[in-house]
């Protein structure tokens, strides 16, 4: 099952974030990833990580965090590699970056996956995203799974 973790840069504090109806998550200060793919380079920034899961396991901050629910699985190949959310539960996700990045400094956020199914190698992509790139990137099905992207936006 994926995980998902966003990264507000820089920021010292966890912002008061609401509960979303499309998923759970824990916030922490610190960027300590819950799987270790990308955790040499997380190791070279500081803020507050928030790990998505799915809507079952809120209020259980112990056991194991996945959110394969939350993600819009159908029957092909490209299950593997596309980052697809369910539509109901998108809104939410991209509500939640937006808090991020007003949480950071600077105007930045971390999002990572890391799909055990996903491609066999991880990806860190060169490409600065906005948030409304980001959003253009998911609908046409271009995000992919263990891929850390950069978010960057003034809002």
């Amino acid at each position: 099952m994926p995980t998902i973790e966003i990264i507000s840069v820089g920021a010292r504090t966890v912002p008061n974030l609401p509960k979303f109806r499309g998923f759970a998550y824990i916030a922490e200060p610190g960027v300590l990833s819950h799987r270790g793919l990308f955790q040499d380079v997380l190791d070279k920034e500081t803020g507050i990580i928030v790990h998505l899961a799915n809507k079952e396991f809120e209020g259980d901050e112990e056991g194991g965090w996945f959110a394969g629910y939350l993600m819009d699985w159908d029957d092909t190949d490209s299950d593997y590699v596309q980052v697809r959310f369910q539509p109901h539960r998108f809104s939410d996700v991209l509500s939640l970056l937006k808090k991020m990045i007003n949480a950071s400094p600077h105007n930045e956020i971390i999002f990572l996956t890391d799909y055990q199914f996903g491609p066999d190698e991880r990806t860190i992509s060169e490409e600065t995203l906005s948030i409304s790139n980001f959003s253009k990137l998911h609908q046409q099905g271009e995000l992919a799974y263990n891929t850390l992207y950069r978010i960057k936006d003034y809002i």
